[in-house]
């Protein structure tokens, strides 16, 4: 109501939505939740974040993720 979620509970539900391929909700979730800290979410962090998860997703899941985000 108002108030923005701390940075990691975003990206924890933004993994947990792409983990049951929900592409549409996940980039939902993310770009309806502005953060106060925008270095949390530069391409380096997100980056590092993947590499650190990777298991938790399937091979092409960035891939469909951008696919998504372009239409």
């Amino acid at each position: 109501m108002g108030r923005i979620p701390p940075t990691p509970l975003m990206k924890e539900m933004f993994y947990a939505k792409l983990e049951k391929d929900d592409y549409i909700p996940a980039l939902t979730w993310i770009t309806s939740n502005p953060s106060k800290d925008c270095s949390h979410f530069s391409k380096k962090s997100w980056m590092n974040l993947f590499k650190e998860n990777s298991q938790r997703f399937q091979k092409d899941t960035i891939v469909r993720l951008m696919n998504e985000w372009k239409k």
